[in-house]
């Protein structure tokens, strides 16, 4: 038997790097804001996603005079804050709006909303299920007949079921109500507080695995706010004012409630300064009550200056959120998020607006939403409004969301690297770009350049570049993020005369395909002999090696 053996000095250069783009150690941050149409787009709640991007429901509206919700909108940005899809829903007709979104624990979002029911004439909640690329899947409708019924917040469970709470309104006003319910949407119990007026705010796990709720309710004396704790059976077991003797001449208005461990947590609130004055407010409890420190931010006499949501950091410092008027006009409200330390200091108080291009005049901001990125980054989405000049409807509402780092920045330097493990190659083979981007404000775009421009192939597999005249050639790759800044990052890539490569290989009658391939091979010969085949990579490791009869074709050869 002969032996036919053959180096292929160039084969799978980048056997492991099959990725054009590097993610590893990236920073991005940015403030913009998304647009469909010159209608409404009211974003309501975003959630982050397991790529780390976020996907928001929006409250779309294209009947102005009226302001009907016309449709349900989810979008779904990447992690630059680049549009991925948007899809518009009709789930039911009439009024429709949207309070909130959650991730499910089977790959799967549900988003709350309230309507208006035919069927009972009066205003349900419903939660509806998509699946992770936005596909309706089931619509659930809770609530009760003849009652306005709202819910505030919703918690997924480990077990997929759900923990729904907010207001229950009827002829003697409102009371704060809660549902639980499984994994496929039935209600395993429900809950209404009927003694007094009262809002269910918030809710959230304890340690224990009972429901800590935070009630907003009417009260003759104090700050009227309680905490209920609820089993899983849906009983109540305690009831506690939560911040007895407070502040005088202040009502509070509880926003959210998270644990910090097993033995604290923390109750975020605005506070209403003679029923008018509103101000920020953060307190941290011990698990049995007791105050531990409280932020009282200073009132600035403005009518609105309104807490909206808290994220807890790392280090255990905490960023609130939320939007206040203009002192000089009411209507044009700025987003402000504070930075407080884990002992209550204030750090940092930092008011945003979104940076946009369109030219339109801007009139209010809202910070909505805060959440906390695996990268150490916090995700804000919000809404901001703008007045259209001499057009129908004269008034525009887009999505505004911000990526900031922990100092309350959204501004980064753009870098970038451009790099291969190759930089010298034969004729007719290929080795594998990759392009860095090590931090970038929102999303980029790249542009070749330089005499080796015109080799440069991009796949769905990576960037290549393409060997086809022996020569030396320089690679030049120009990134431009969204703020316009640009880097430009070059290498020098020699061609060389071919030494035993595919062309030589083929003259013997055996072709190999793809070069480069990041899993599997095909070989294809019409030798006249059997043999012996082996084939290396390209720092002389051995691959594999085969039996190759005459005229025989051999698929997907596992290389990796």
């Amino acid at each position: 038997m002969a032996n036919l053996l053959y180096s292929i000095k160039s084969f799978l250069l980048y056997l492991f790097l099959t990725i054009p783009v590097a993610l590893m150690g990236q920073q991005v941050l940015f403030n913009k804001t998304i647009d469909f149409t010159p209608q409404i787009e009211a974003l309501k709640a975003s959630v982050v996603t397991e790529d780390g991007g976020s996907l928001s429901v929006v409250g779309y509206w294209s009947s102005i005079p009226g302001m009907e919700y016309d449709s349900t909108q989810l979008v779904k940005l990447d992690k630059y804050g680049c549009l991925e899809w948007e899809k518009l829903y009709d789930f039911l007709d009439g009024q429709v709006v949207e309070t909130n979104i959650v991730k499910g624990f089977e790959d799967n979002y549900l988003i709350n909303f309230r309507f208006e029911n035919p069927d009972t004439e009066s205003v349900d909640c419903a939660t509806a299920n998509f699946s992770l690329d936005g596909d309706f899947l089931s619509l659930d409708v809770y609530g009760w007949n003849d009652s306005n019924d709202a819910v505030l917040e919703m918690k997924s469970l480990e077990d997929g079921g759900l923990i729904m709470v907010g207001r229950h309104t009827f002829g003697v006003g409102p009371r704060g109500f809660a549902i639980r319910t499984d994994s496929t949407g039935s209600v395993l119990w429900e809950l209404k507080y009927l003694e007094i007026q009262s809002v269910f705010s918030d809710v959230v796990v304890a340690p224990n695995g009972d429901y800590w709720i935070t009630v907003n309710a009417s009260a003759e004396d104090d700050n009227g706010v309680l905490l209920l704790k609820v089993n899983d059976f849906g009983e109540v077991i305690d009831e506690d004012l939560l911040f007895p003797n407070f502040l005088e001449d202040t009502d509070l208005v509880t926003v959210d409630i998270k644990f910090v461990n097993d033995s604290s947590f923390l109750v975020s609130a605005t506070g209403l300064l003679y029923d008018v004055i509103e101000h920020t407010i953060l307190t941290k409890f011990r698990v049995d009550g007791e105050i531990v420190w409280s932020y009282i931010a200073e009132p600035a006499f403005l009518d609105d200056d309104r807490t909206e949501d808290m994220v807890i950091l790392p280090d255990g410092s905490i960023l609130i959120g939320g939007w206040e008027d203009t002192p000089d006009l009411p209507i044009y409200e700025r987003g402000w998020i504070k930075k407080i330390s884990e002992s209550g200091d204030l750090l940092w108080d930092i008011d945003y607006v979104p940076i946009d291009t369109s030219g339109l005049a801007l009139y209010g901001n809202r910070v909505l939403d805060l959440d906390l990125l695996e990268d150490g980054s916090i995700l804000m989405t919000g809404s901001a409004n703008y007045i259209l000049a001499d057009t129908m409807p004269y008034l525009n509402t887009k999505i505004w969301t911000m990526k900031i780092d922990e100092d309350g920045n959204y501004l980064i330097p753009l870098e970038a690297s451009l790099t291969t493990e190759n930089l010298s190659i034969y004729v007719e083979d290929s080795t594998l770009l990759n392009l860095e981007i090590l931090s970038s404000n929102g999303c980029y775009s790249y542009d070749w350049s330089g005499n080796g421009a015109v080799y440069v192939v991009d796949s769905d597999t990576g960037i290549y570049f393409v060997g086809s005249e022996v020569g030396m050639y320089e690679v030049s790759c120009t990134v431009t993020d969204e703020t316009g800044a640009t880097f430009t990052s070059s290498l020098v890539i020699s061609v060389n005369e071919q030494d035993v490569g595919l062309s030589e290989i083929a003259e013997k009658g055996i072709h190999l395909y793809p070069n480069p391939a990041p899993e599997f091979i095909s070989i294809r010969s019409n030798q006249p002999k059997e043999g012996l085949l082996y084939i290396y990579d390209n720092v002389g490791k051995l691959v594999t090696s085969m039996t190759i009869e005459r005229d025989f074709q051999i698929n997907e050869i596992e290389v990796n």
